[in-house]
């Protein structure tokens, strides 16, 4: 650390807010510094203030910022005018080490979607400062579970029994059941936690379900409805509008959270478990595939709620380029 960034960091410190940095920014523009280095203490104290209600997500945050930087200065973006997006794709799926092993491992889409978030910060940061550098698309696309390439799918109707068999821990429908009946039906964890009794439709045989991309009203399979129709007949919620699988006041993230847990305890249950790859999103990625064996790629995107059928065939394991001739 030279000189001159030991007393920013000081000055930061003994300040110990995001004005000060913002002033010390003004500094570094006036003095036209571009290095990389000397923007970095503030682009952290301005996280810092950022996120300070939370000390784990700015620890973790300030982690990924670092690495990142160290990155881009070990592949010669030491200026920020150096700095690319081809860069910062690169960093996104770059292997990391097994801490156990030492061996690199490829990296899975959760830890390429936390560095390209801790990117994103970087470069908004930079921004808010007054750093001289265009940020627009710098960061990239966004990442899905899908650029990491086909899913492990179940593989036949005897696993498909299982899950049904274990779905609910005990006697009468759970909570955990209509998990697994709305994954069965294309929902993903945000969306299966916000399904209520007014987005089922009993006569119809289907559910509303509510995603980036809008609504969209998928068709309930003969043991998915009927799992519904037992558990609203004999746990009929409040509420029309209170969520299905949650309890009532659960924060957004921590149902989402708990929606997850519930599907992987139902596929251990069933044995499944300990299959490499098998995730709870291989459930409605499974019933997806039905989908498109039936009715083609179009209508399983639309299953899945996706607007890409590149990243829709590729999640499902489709070669739709040899396919066609693409």
């Amino acid at each position: 650390m030279s000189l001159r960034q030991a007393v920013l960091r000081a000055d930061i410190a003994v300040a110990g807010s995001s004005g000060r940095a913002l002033a010390a920014a003004q500094t570094l523009v006036a003095d036209r510094e571009w290095l990389l280095a000397m923007w970095l203490p503030l682009v952290l104290e301005l996280v810092d203030a950022r996120y300070r209600s939370n000390a784990g997500t700015a620890r973790k945050l300030s982690e990924l910022i670092e690495r990142c930087c160290s990155f881009l200065e070990a592949h010669g973006k030491r200026f920020l005018n150096d700095i690319d997006a081809d860069t910062f794709a690169e960093w996104y799926w770059a292997p990391s080490r097994d801490h156990r092993t030492g061996r690199l491992r490829p990296v899975a889409p959760p830890t390429a979607r936390n560095r390209r978030w801790a990117a994103s910060v970087l470069l908004a940061a930079l921004s808010e400062l007054g750093a001289p550098i265009d940020i627009a698309d710098l960061a990239g696309l966004s990442i899905t579970a899908a650029d990491a390439g086909p899913r492990t799918l179940l593989r036949d109707d005897v696993q498909w029994g299982q899950i049904e068999t274990h779905a609910s821990p005990g006697v009468l429908e759970s909570r955990r059941s209509l998990m697994v009946a709305f994954s069965r039906a294309g929902g993903s964890a945000p969306q299966i936690a916000i399904v209520a009794a007014a987005d089922i439709d009993l006569d119809e045989g289907a559910v509303t379900l509510c995603g980036r991309n809008g609504l969209r009203v998928n068709p309930l399979d003969e043991w998915s409805l009927s799992t519904v129709r037992r558990y609203l007949r004999f746990r009929p919620p409040a509420t029309l509008a209170e969520p299905l699988c949650v309890g009532p006041g659960i924060a957004a993230d921590r149902a989402v959270h708990v929606v997850s847990v519930r599907l992987r305890g139902a596929l251990r249950d069933a044995g499944l478990g300990g299959i490499r790859g098998i995730t709870p999103s291989s459930i409605r990625l499974t019933a997806a595939r039905a989908v498109l064996d039936r009715d083609g790629l179009e209508a399983a995107a639309r299953f899945l709620g996706a607007t890409s059928l590149d990243r829709t065939a590729a999640s499902l394991g489709y070669d739709w380029a040899g396919r066609y001739g693409r």
